[in-house]
């Protein structure tokens, strides 16, 4: 069986996790490609120079000519609708949205024409859905890393609700454009790593063309995210081996989906000396003096990710909405206890006093409340016990195994 993963981008949290998909499973035996727009693996492991999504630039004299409109634009709809994003996304603090529509068509690329199997991920214009699903003519599995596929623009529900007055119309229609191109999947599955995110795409009824709904939980190479020595680390970043060591990361800190407002005012709260390390692109900042913020930065390096969660003693997730993050993952095979708002994936995986806490309400106090009882029972963690839940539950093969069933369900 040959299967093709398709993604935007190999980066990002969903690039991140369809990749470690496909890589497990051809370590497991699996014929498994990928394709994305800056990357493109082949079922045999092999990296592709691909020239399917390069852009050639048409005559000078056709540019002027679809300028002043005496040639008709050959994407209209996409052209529009880029458009709009690109004004919303400069006027309004929204993290991201996206269109259904494409330059590209997917299914004539070879990898996909080859497979036996596509399995799409986060594929924000890089799948035109209304040619896409039309012709496709495949088994299709979905795995979901957020809400637009069953959402129009928006991709959780806190920009979805709030955008409803100025754009409702629009993206109710960009909805009914999914529901219609879906109605052309004949044998399709829908996989999430959450069961609280399956349970939203199940409330809505935009995927009811999928025949199959399954939670199966992301992985990760537990070689490369593994406990290492937090002394010897400690002393080589140049941190307090008996400091309080707290980690915050996300690919960018200010994303308000992850919650950093909420860190730094349950951290003005605290009254007990911590140092709170941060991982991603941008800061942030505390107005108490016994709180030390030690940015170390963004990087795509999984040794340097495993070091820095290592020098921690428990990682930071206080995001408001959240499916199952890679770093929820990451933390727990280095050992690290979790401490987050109850919601999403990580009420399903954090468990009080063996890996984590969770902490309610959804507020900074409780927050400042959590890391404080925390600092004081540090101790009850014990770092074996963290990485075998990971191990447990995050491996490999058992991702392997748990879509091999799910493939064989629409294929059979």
């Amino acid at each position: 069986m040959k299967v093709v993963h398709i993604n935007t981008s190999p980066n990002g949290g969903a690039g991140i996790a369809a990749r470690r998909i496909q890589q497990a499973q051809l370590k497991n035996g699996v014929r498994a490609a990928f394709v994305s727009r800056t990357l493109t693996v082949d079922f045999d492991g092999d990296t592709w120079t691909d020239p399917f999504f390069d852009y050639v630039k048409p005559p000078k004299i056709d540019r002027i000519a679809r300028r002043i409109g005496f040639i008709k634009s050959e994407y209209p709809e996409l052209e529009a609708a880029q458009r709009k994003v690109q004004a919303l996304l400069k006027r309004n603090t929204i993290e991201t949205a996206s269109i259904p529509y494409s330059q590209f068509r997917l299914e004539e690329h070879p990898l996909v024409e080859q497979a036996d199997v596509v399995h799409l991920h986060w594929v924000g214009q890089i799948v035109d859905y209304t040619s896409f699903f039309k012709n496709i003519n495949k088994p299709i599995v979905w795995t979901l890393h957020d809400m637009n596929p069953f959402l129009g623009l928006f991709h959780y529900l806190d920009d979805h609700n709030n955008n409803q007055d100025r754009l409702g119309i629009w993206d109710q229609e960009l909805i009914q454009l999914k529901k219609q191109a879906y109605g052309h999947v004949k044998r399709g599955a829908i996989v999430s790593p959450s069961k609280w995110l399956l349970g939203k795409a199940r409330e809505s009824d935009v995927l009811n063309d999928f025949s199959v709904f399954k939670t199966i939980p992301n992985t990760l190479d537990l070689n490369v995210f593994a406990p290492k020595d937090k002394k010897e680390l400690r002393i080589k970043k140049q941190i307090d081996p008996e400091a309080h060591v707290l980690l915050f990361s996300a690919n960018a800190l200010d994303i308000p989906r992850k919650g950093a407002a909420l860190l730094t005012a349950a951290l003005d709260l605290l009254e007990r000396p911590v140092t709170v390390l941060t991982q991603g692109k941008g800061s942030i900042e505390t107005s108490n003096p016994k709180v030390k913020i030690i940015p170390l930065g963004h990087s795509n390096d999984v040794a340097t990710l495993a070091d820095n969660y290592s020098v921690a003693d428990a990682f930071l997730l206080p995001s408001l909405e959240d499916n199952l993050p890679n770093t929820m993952l990451e933390a727990m095979a280095c050992g690290l206890p979790v401490i987050s708002f109850a919601i999403g994936g990580m009420n399903e995986h954090i468990i009080a006093n063996r890996n984590g806490k969770l902490v309610t309400p959804t507020t900074a106090p409780a927050l400042a409340a959590a890391i404080d009882r925390f600092c004081v029972s540090k101790a009850v963690y014990i770092p074996k016990l963290i990485r075998m839940y990971a191990t447990d539950n995050f491996g490999e093969r058992r991702l392997v195994k748990a879509y091999q069933e799910v493939y064989d369900r629409i294929t059979n």
